[in-house]
């Protein structure tokens, strides 16, 4: 990923996609960090101690009744979002996928104002328990807690561990 930038993107929902998507915001990765010092160390080492929960925020114009109606806890299994991006750059077209299930937690509506009607809808939050970011196929990120996953380009620094403590190994 070099010198590009957004062209169009596009939200899907199990499977089906959402005309009226405005605005998306990807989950931010953050590392929960624990200090350590030992008696003789004069300064904390920061420790990895896993990941902080992962947030995502999607933006409806109107109202869109199969996204509602998966607000909370579904008996079915968790509902499955794809944000697909494409990107202009130097070296052609590039494409991002942004691919994650989880939980809507909070489903929020837009004030009615007497003007921008047009732009009036919702806006959902969704608690991610896997995702999943591809660059031009090649997987960038994968996160999957129930699993023990935390893979970056590939790598996954923790794997023996989770494998052995899974009993997988």
């Amino acid at each position: 990923m070099g010198n590009n930038y957004l062209k169009s993107w596009a939200l899907w929902v199990n499977g089906s996609h959402i005309p009226a998507a405005m605005e998306y915001t990807p989950p931010a990765l953050a590392i929960v960090e624990s200090e350590f010092r030992a008696g003789h160390m004069d300064m904390p080492t920061i420790l990895d101690d896993g990941m902080e929960a992962l947030s995502v925020t999607m933006k409806l114009k109107g109202v869109d009744e199969r996204v509602l109606a998966l607000f909370g806890f579904q008996a079915g299994g968790r509902p499955r979002f794809a944000v697909r991006e494409g990107y202009i750059g130097g070296s052609g077209n590039e494409f991002l996928t942004d691919e994650m299930s989880g939980l809507i937690t909070r489903y929020e509506s837009d004030a009615r104002t007497e003007s921008e009607r047009a732009k009036c809808g919702v806006t959902i939050t969704l608690r991610p328990d896997v995702y999943k970011r591809t660059f031009n196929q090649k997987e960038l990120i994968y996160i999957e807690p129930l699993q023990g996953i935390r893979r970056v380009n590939g790598v996954e620094p923790f794997g023996d561990i989770t494998k052995w403590v899974m009993g997988r190994s």
